[in-house]
């Protein structure tokens, strides 16, 4: 028997079907049955919607084939069914047809007068209270098909109108794997100022890692981003935990810049002072987390202090891109 074998394209497809479900565990008859147990272990973000259900053990789950079901539908993509008044599915196909995009060849000033609209309406419906906000969650369940600004507005207004009743659904994609990333990241936002406290609950562990990531979750940086408006809606700092994400290895770059970054936004926290400054000798070659940690350190520390700091760490670099760096941060500010 040869030790290659050649199959046609129909067999070829045949086989690999076969693997991928040996892989999965399961036979083609339980794929084809359709059959569903007593609960579903893969909820799609209508029934996370419906049933008030999310993500509470923290283990990766895949989202369900489809954001909606079968459901008969208005034209605003809302479920007839749905527990929103006629007046509330107007005014939230209103703000659909506005996040639409316009023709590309229009002039300057439509783009314009459509970026004001969008504001405006938005603005309004956020005052209208938990029913539209209903809304727009029952809408995004049905809005696989619109445009990602679309499906983003029903997010934010969802999020900031009903609070309680998007907390889950909102839960559920950041943390389940299998919808499109923009949504799964708009969604960590969006959570991070409706309700602080689920946020956390849910980036924490990511963000305090000592080993590499074992799930897919919205990139490091989002979830820092989403970190400090969290801790700014809460009144707390977001410091303790930006002062240990600027200085794990583990973190995403772009990510530790950000906290690096954001640390220069809350004076008086000495641990992230101290995490500026072991950013600052870092040998890693990040030039940019670097700098951001000089520019920090240099809205955080008195002028003379911050000084001191620049000129022992310039009189050490090996770096010739970096000591530049250095050395026109004490021309300009230490003279």
């Amino acid at each position: 028997m040869p030790l290659l074998t050649r199959f046609s394209p129909t067999q070829g497809a045949l086989y690999a079907a076969l693997a991928l479900l040996t892989f999965a565990q399961c036979s083609p008859s339980d794929a084809a049955d359709g059959k569903e147990g007593t609960q579903d272990p893969n909820p799609s973000a209508e029934q996370v919607l419906d049933n008030g259900t999310g993500s509470a053990d923290g283990a990766q789950t895949q989202a369900g084939p489809d954001l909606g079901s079968e459901r008969p539908r208005d034209e605003y993509g809302i479920p007839l069914d749905a527990p929103v008044s006629a007046e509330a599915r107007a005014k939230v196909g209103a703000l659909m047809e506005a996040f639409r995009p316009i023709a590309l060849d229009l002039t300057s000033d439509h783009h314009d007068r459509q970026i004001f609209e969008q504001r405006e309406i938005y603005q309004d419906l956020l005052k209208m209270g938990p029913e539209v906000g209903r809304a727009a969650l029952h809408a995004y369940t049905g809005a696989q098909d619109e445009p990602m600004l679309v499906r983003r507005a029903l997010l934010w207004l969802g999020g900031k109108s009903a609070p309680q009743e998007a907390e889950n659904l909102l839960a559920h994609l950041m943390d389940t794997y299998g919808y499109e990333f923009s949504d799964r990241t708009e969604a960590a936002l969006v959570l991070a100022e409706s309700s602080p406290d689920r946020f956390m609950e849910i980036a924490r562990p990511y963000l305090e890692r000592r080993e590499k990531l074992s799930k897919w979750m919205p990139d490091d940086e989002f979830l820092v981003q989403g970190w400090v408006n969290a801790n700014i809606v809460k009144g707390t700092s977001p410091v303790p935990l930006l002062a240990d994400v600027a200085t794990n290895l583990l973190i995403m770059p772009n990510a530790r810049s950000l906290a690096a970054k954001r640390i220069g936004d809350f004076p008086n926290e000495l641990i992230g002072q101290r995490a500026l400054e072991t950013c600052l000798i870092e040998s890693s070659g990040d030039h940019y987390l670097r700098r951001m940690a000089a520019q920090s350190l240099l809205k955080l520390l008195p002028r003379e202090t911050a000084c001191t700091v620049f000129e022992e760490t310039f009189s050490r670099e090996q770096d010739p891109a970096m000591a530049q760096f250095l050395q026109d941060m004490i021309q300009v500010n230490c003279r």
